[in-house]
């Protein structure tokens, strides 16, 4: 049986075992010095502070938690968390509330589908630009909602979205693209709820690519380098527009959490 005494007296650094494994957090107590030094432009106020969280994440010096066993005496240590959401560890608490948010906002009869959005990679650096991630998640929106009035062959549709942005690909490489769980139906103009949405693939694709590239060339009208990299692009992919997947199993609510997570 164990008893938690409360402890946050500030004693001599240790890194707990999350420090040691987690490699991320590894990589930038050995090399955000130097990166600051070299990259200044990508560093904000906020980045600053929550780098500076997750390098304490964990650290007995930042108070801890300590577990004392009743029977032998014998005690353990645990580190405060940074409670960060840029730190891998403590943002799962922020995703998991956010999704139990979704799970009682989604309606248990209404079944939807998984659509992603790509970017292609020569445009990654952009969307280091936080209002730039914005402007990407309002393109993504506008683009689905075209498409699906479309194929409804009605202009005056409404159809429900969840969008997620992510920046990151399962490498923990940078990759902004989107991910929307689109709902199998709409309304019409006069509040009547009628099943299904038909996106068709290719429309999608060149619409993703006109949208994107129609609100960088408008957010980068200043930087001519960026407009002939956009020209390059689109010279390039044209005919067939950009990546998209747009799943055609619908998903049910219980299955909406794996999806976002």
């Amino acid at each position: 049986m164990f008893s938690i005494f409360y402890n946050n007296v500030v004693k001599m650094a240790k890194y707990d075992i999350y420090s040691h494994k987690n490699i991320v957090v590894r990589i930038f107590r050995e090399h955000w010095a130097r990166f600051k030094e070299f990259r200044p432009e990508y560093i904000t106020g906020d980045i600053e502070e929550n780098v500076e969280k997750i390098l304490g994440c964990g650290l007995l010096e930042n108070g801890f938690f300590e577990y004392m066993c009743l029977s032998c005496l014998n005690t353990h240590k645990v580190g405060f968390t940074c409670k960060s959401r840029f730190c891998l560890r403590c943002s799962k608490v922020y995703i998991d509330r956010w999704l139990d948010r979704m799970k009682k906002s989604i309606f248990k009869w209404i079944e939807h589908r998984h659509v992603i959005l790509t970017v292609p990679g020569s445009l990654w650096e952009y969307f280091h630009d936080p209002s730039l991630l914005n402007a990407l998640a309002e393109a993504g929106v506008k683009t689905v909602k075209e498409v699906a009035s479309i194929g409804s062959h009605k202009a005056e549709i409404e159809i429900g979205i969840i969008e997620v942005i992510q920046t990151a690909a399962r490498a923990s490489t940078w990759n902004p693209h989107l991910h929307l769980l689109v709902t199998e139906g709409r309304l019409d103009k006069k509040g009547s709820w009628h099943n299904g949405i038909y996106l068709k693939y290719e429309t999608l694709r060149k619409n993703w690519m006109y949208n994107l590239l129609t609100m960088l060339k408008e957010k980068m009208a200043s930087r001519k380098d960026v407009l002939e990299k956009i020209e390059q692009v689109y010279q390039k992919r044209k005919d067939k527009g950009f990546i998209v997947r747009a799943k055609k199993e619908r998903i049910r609510k219980k299955d909406i959490v794996g999806y976002l997570n």
